[in-house]
């Protein structure tokens, strides 16, 4: 959908509506389009003992699919008996299929050969068509702060940057790929794409954030690909160690925002940084006043694709809007490419957690997050009228 034709659905008014599990569905249309819907698509407990980690894509046939971990018996991170789990939608988040194992932790029935996995990015080639998950590798006992560095594939004692990859849109996925020999040099420990999703920059380039261990710190680069996921490599790091999670969009003229997480110590704000390409030079990362975060994973992400478009320069960004809690989940609206955030849409008044957002095709948005009264995932649709 060209810009012209989008503007009109992003500027009609609703009010928000919810249909939660067992619920049935209620949607507010004007022209054919649906405003704002919440979905609840996964509950704690059902199934597994905790559900969160989102992340979420959505494919050129409009099929949306949610990526997160099911956490079987506790709420810890890795190492932890955890699966990575898939459900599609085919009506723009009204409606969820069943529930689908993509990655399981116990891959082997010898449970010390057994790796674990999580924490999911999906990242989507528009121009093959190829969803990208990827997540952890952990051998049994290995975290990402107690990971020890090493760039060897068959190595135990640390983390595995690993991915698999769907042609038809989720429902099927492929066998495991091992990017530990591409990605990690020999001083990296402990390795994570950033959870939720990366980004395609116009000239095709894919672009998967990740946080890594070295020399005791927490530290922020981007795996690229320029011949769509054949090979990979890792980009030289963020300038400082102020930072987490992090994730990255190209803006109208080309350049780059990322926006992260901030690391310990780093002061409750989300910090962001701009490069001219993906290989830099980054700014060094600065606190965003105006995104108070109190140490959580978010996102960003560009409203209109078109660089001639009239919002070519508009960004969103969701996160707790606290600086001590995860609570408060917001989306906030930027003008100006991410130099100011003046504008907010409460998303969720009580606790919430990491999230992670989409376009639709009709012109509206969905961002799909943890909510943790009850501990479950919802999935909220909502256009830039909540801002105007």
């Amino acid at each position: 959908m060209n810009a012209a034709t989008r503007l009109p659905a992003l500027l009609v008014a609703a009010a928000l509506t919810a249909t939660l599990a067992g619920a049935a569905p209620r949607t507010l249309t004007a022209s054919g389009v649906h405003l704002v819907s919440e979905t609840r698509i996964d509950t704690s407990g059902d199934g597994a003992m905790q559900y969160r980690v989102p992340a979420l894509a959505i494919t050129a046939r409009g099929v949306l699919v949610a990526c997160y971990d099911a956490r079987n018996v506790s709420v810890a991170d890795l190492p932890n008996n955890i699966d990575i789990v898939c459900r599609r939608s085919f009506d723009g988040g009204e409606t969820w299929a069943e529930r689908q194992v993509v990655a399981r932790h116990a891959e082997s029935d010898v449970p010390e050969l057994a790796f674990g996995v999580g924490d999911p990015n999906l990242t989507y080639d528009r121009d093959t068509g190829r969803l990208f998950l990827f997540h952890i590798g952990a051998p049994p006992g290995v975290g990402f702060a107690g990971a020890l560095p090493s760039d060897r594939p068959d190595d135990r004692t640390t983390l595995h940057p690993w991915y698999r990859f769907s042609d038809d849109d989720g429902a099927t996925w492929s066998d495991t790929v091992d990017l530990t020999a591409q990605l990690k040099e020999p001083g990296m420990g402990g390795i994570i794409a950033s959870a939720g999703k990366g980004t395609q920059l116009a000239d095709g380039t894919l672009v998967v954030p990740y946080l890594y261990r070295r020399d005791g710190s927490n530290v922020g680069a981007f795996a690229v690909s320029a011949d769509h996921g054949r090979t990979w490599r890792m980009t030289e790091p963020l300038p400082g160690t102020m930072v987490d999670e992090h994730k990255v969009e190209q803006l109208a003229d080309g350049s780059l925002i990322s926006n992260a997480r901030p690391g310990v110590g780093a002061g409750p704000y989300r910090r962001t940084a701009t490069a001219p390409g993906i290989d830099g030079p980054w700014t060094v990362p600065v606190a965003r006043l105006g995104l108070p975060d109190p140490g959580c994973n978010g996102d960003i992400l560009r409203v209109d694709p078109d660089p001639d478009g009239p919002r070519a320069d508009w960004l969103l960004a969701s996160n707790p809007a606290s600086q001590t809690d995860r609570t408060h989940l917001v989306v906030r609206l930027s003008k100006d490419g991410g130099a100011s955030w003046p504008e907010e849409y409460a998303v969720e008044t009580g606790p919430s957690g990491y999230s992670t957002m989409v376009a639709l095709p009709d012109g509206s948005f969905a961002v799909l997050f943890e909510h943790t009264v009850p501990d479950s995932l919802k999935f909220v649709r909502f256009g830039l009228d909540r801002f105007e």
